[in-house]
C-alpha cells in the first residue's frame, strides 16, 4: 500500500510539472484571455480567529511582501476568503487553517501559508492518542481546500519535505519572523510583573505545570485574549508546553519569545536544535519543567545570561538570515506564478487530488 501511495504521489508531481510546462493562458469570466504571469495587486488574507494567535507573524509577512513584491500589500481580516475584496490578477497570500473553500477569481495566484502540523514528525511513539487525532483533523482540513491553491508555504522544514512529496503543487519552507516591537515595551527583569508567561489553550498537561508553578508562588501571566509577544515582554520567562503529548516544534512561540527578549523553557521538540543553538533556550522533559523554571527564577543572574544569549542570537544571526531567506522565497513565488496551470488543467488536477485524498486518508 505504501508503494502504491508513493507511485501515485510521483504521478501527481509529474502531472503537475507537465501542467506547468504547457504555457497556455487561462480563460477568465466573460471570455477574456489573460496570461497567468500577469501580476496585479498583492493581498494578505488572514482569518479573524487565526489573527489573534499569529498577529505579529502575519504583520511580519505583510512587511516582507511590501518590501519584495508590492509596497501597497494590504492585510485583510475576514471570516471567509470570499468576503475579502481584491481584484482580478492579484497575488493572494492566505493564513487561516479554518477557512472554507473559496471561489477562485480571474487570473489570481493563491498562496497558502501553513502553520499547522499535518504530518507525524520524529518518533511516532511520542505521540498520544489526542496528538494523533489533532494531526489527522488538521490534515483533513488542509486536504478539503488545498487544490484551490497554486503554491504552499510551510513553516517547518521537515514537514515541508513530506508535503512536497505528497502535494501536486510546489511546497516551500518560509522562515517565521516577528513584527518589530518598540524597545520601550521590554521592561527590565526586575520590573516585569509576571514571572512566567504562558499563552494558549489550557489542556490537562498544561494545567498540571501551571498549577505547580502557581503553588510555588510564581506569578503567572494571562493565558488568553492577549498577544503573546506583548505578555512575553512583560515576563521573566516563557513556557512552551505541548497541548498533548508530542514532540512537534512550535516555532512561532519559540521565535516570539526571542523577539520579546524573554527566555524560553520548552518541552523537548523535534527540530529545535536545527532552529536555534544550544544555550539560547532550556529544553527538558515535561516532568522537569517546573524544577528548571524554579531554578532559573531563583537565580536571576543565570536567567539574565540566558536572555542575553538568546536576544543576541536572534538579533545578529536569526533575523538577518530570515530577511535573506524571504528575499529568495519571494523570487521563487514569482517564478511559480509564471507557470500556474489553466482552469481546464486545474479541473483535471482537482480530480487527481480527489483520488489521492481518498487513498491517503489516515
Amino acid at each position: 500500500m505504501v508503494i502504491l501511495w508513493e507511485a501515485i504521489c510521483q504521478f501527481g508531481r509529474i502531472f503537475c510539472q507537465w501542467l506547468a510546462g504547457t504555457g497556455e493562458d487561462a480563460t477568465l469570466s466573460g471570455g477574456t484571455q489573460q496570461g497567468w504571469g500577469v501580476v496585479g495587486k498583492t493581498v494578505l488574507i488572514v482569518q479573524n480567529v487565526s489573527f489573534a494567535h499569529v498577529r505579529n507573524v502575519a504583520l511580519f509577512v505583510q512587511t516582507m511582501l511590501q518590501r519584495h513584491i508590492d509596497p501597497d500589500t494590504q492585510l485583510i481580516l475576514c471570516d471567509q476568503i470570499d468576503q475579502a475584496s481584491y481584484g482580478d490578477g492579484s497575488t493572494v497570500f492566505v493564513i487561516g487553517e479554518g477557512f472554507a473553500r473559496h471561489h477562485r477569481r480571474a487570473g489570481c495566484f493563491y498562496v497558502y501559508l501553513n502553520f499547522s502540523i499535518v504530518e507525524v514528525l520524529g518518533n511516532p511513539l511520542k505521540l498520544s492518542r489526542e496528538g494523533w487525532s489533532a494531526i489527522r483533523r488538521k490534515k483533513r482540513m488542509m486536504r478539503e481546500k488545498i487544490d484551490l491553491y497554486d503554491l504552499v508555504l510551510d513553516y517547518l522544514a521537515p514537514q515541508t519535505a513530506l508535503l512536497a512529496r505528497k502535494l501536486p503543487q510546489p511546497v516551500l519552507t518560509f522562515p517565521v519572523g516577528i513584527a518589530d516591537r518598540p524597545k520601550a515595551d521590554q521592561l527590565p527583569f526586575e520590573d516585569r510583573p509576571y514571572d512566567v508567561c504562558f499563552v494558549g489553550a489550557l489542556t490537562p498537561r498544561r494545567i498540571d505545570i501551571l498549577d505547580a508553578l502557581a503553588a510555588r508562588g510564581w506569578r503567572l501571566s494571562p493565558h488568553r485574549d492577549v498577544v503573546f509577544e506583548d505578555i512575553a515582554a512583560r515576563s521573566k520567562c516563557c513556557l512552551n508546553i505541548h497541548a498533548f503529548r508530542s514532540n512537534h516544534l512550535e516555532t512561532p512561540r519559540i521565535i516570539g519569545s526571542f523577539s520579546a527578549g524573554c527566555p524560553i523553557f520548552t518541552e523537548n521538540s523535534f527540530g529545535l536544535q536545527s532552529l536555534a543553538p544550544n544555550g539560547t533556550y532550556v529544553s527538558v522533559k515535561h516532568s522537569n519543567l517546573v524544577d528548571q523554571v524554579t531554578h532559573f527564577l531563583n537565580g536571576p543572574t543565570e536567567l539574565a545570561a540566558l536572555q542575553s544569549r538568546a536576544t543576541r542570537w536572534y538579533r545578529d544571526v536569526y533575523l538577518p538570515s530570515c530577511f535573506a531567506q524571504w528575499e529568495v522565497l519571494v523570487k521563487q513565488v514569482n517564478a511559480a506564478r509564471q507557470t500556474t496551470p489553466t482552469n481546464e488543467q486545474r479541473t483535471a488536477l482537482r480530480a487527481q487530488m480527489s483520488v489521492l485524498g481518498k487513498i491517503g486518508s489516515p
